[in-house]
């Protein structure tokens, strides 16, 4: 089965519940010769396997699967339903202890979505931490209230911490999920036009709890992958991501989310055209037509008919990505005295250098 074929069985799969018509094209391939390693494998990666087998429950097709299978994916589902009731109790739990010192988180990503009553079904979205956004001025306060309350930080907060969009990540030896205590959405300074105040300004109460607005998470859905994680850079698809923007499409048009944002258009043009790509067919998703979006969906059916050869592409991208990078930042600790200090001390240390060659072929091998 090859990579493509793979991709856009499960895009079928996921977008069953928007696009019921699919079912037909959806069971006459599983009655072919369907290599459900790969899938599994794929989906697994891609953290929408529970996602999968709820669609394909919904539209009666389970059945067509072999039984082992089936009853792998009820286990994995039926793991994921606690994790995630376990998920909404922490959620309102910080939300409370938050509230009584007059703080108001609003919870962001797969836990605002999960809170939201995006999904037809608790078990269809994998949720690795719970991030929520409070005030600049208010982020070391909450950090100081939940370790009272028994989290404790995995490192020390660094000197250049306006430059990161969160605290370090705080974990409980009793609760399961960690936290992430955003002042920010957006990884670079120059790019934080979706900001504290403009989700705060709009925000929405769901039963007692705050979440941002349709809009701004179509946003932050957006830009978290095609700038955060560098999928506008690498051409890459992230299924969780592109089900959840595709889920979202259908409470708030995202062509009028993005008309309105007045911030890189092209960016945001350039996951829709993508999305549209990988789900085709969805009335929802739609695109004007010109020399942009040409390039994007010919650059995205490169990545998914050709992997091999975006693979080369990207890891040139990447290696001259990281020299820009780590050349304007040795110029920045050059110029400050404070910093020439710090930089001295991490070059002159082993540990150091075996990380940073190590996070370069981690960077190589990811991409």
């Amino acid at each position: 089965m090859k990579y493509s074929e793979a991709l856009f069985f499960i895009a079928d799969i996921l977008s069953l519940g928007i696009n019921p018509e699919n079912r037909y094209r959806v069971a006459s391939k599983i009655s072919e010769r369907i290599n459900w390693e790969v899938i599994v494998q794929l989906s697994s990666k891609h953290y929408v396997l529970p996602a999968l087998f709820i669609r394909l429950k919904d539209a009666h097709l389970l059945h067509l699967l072999p039984h082992e299978l089936q009853g792998y994916m009820a286990y994995v589902n039926s793991l994921n339903r606690t994790r995630n009731k376990k998920l909404l109790k922490e959620a309102k739990a910080i939300n409370e202890i938050l509230s009584l010192k007059c703080i108001k988180p609003i919870f962001l990503k797969g836990t605002a979505l999960l809170l939201g009553g995006l999904y037809s079904d608790l078990s269809e979205r994998m949720v690795g931490d719970i991030d929520f956004l409070v005030a600049q001025d208010e982020v070391l306060k909450v950090a100081r209230i939940l370790t009272e309350n028994g989290y404790k930080s995995l490192s020390d907060v660094p000197q250049d911490f306006n430059r990161m969009k969160h605290y370090p990540r705080m974990v409980h030896q009793d609760r399961e999920f960690a936290l992430e205590i955003h002042k920010d959405v957006i990884q670079s300074i120059s790019d934080r036009q979706l900001n504290y105040t403009q989700i705060h300004q709009t925000k929405r109460m769901v039963n007692g709890l705050c979440l941002p607005s349709y809009s701004n998470l179509i946003l932050h859905n957006i830009m978290n992958m095609q700038m955060n994680d560098k999928g506008f850079l690498f051409a890459s698809c992230n299924f969780r991501q592109q089900y959840d923007f595709i889920l979202l499409s259908q409470e708030e048009n995202p062509v009028d989310v993005i008309r309105t944002f007045q911030h890189h258009k092209r960016i945001l043009k350039a996951y829709l055209v993508k999305t549209t790509y990988l789900f085709h067919g969805l009335k929802t998703l739609s695109y004007s037509k010109n020399l942009w979006t040409f390039w994007v969906r010919n650059r995205c059916r490169l990545a998914i008919h050709y992997p091999g050869i975006l693979k080369i592409i990207n890891s040139l991208v990447f290696l001259l990505f990281r020299a820009y990078r780590d050349c304007t930042l040795f110029i920045q600790y050059t110029l400050k005295k404070h910093k020439r200090k710090q930089l001295i001390e991490q070059l002159l240390n082993a540990k150091w250098r075996s990380n940073y060659l190590r996070s370069i072929f981690n960077g190589l091998v990811s991409v």
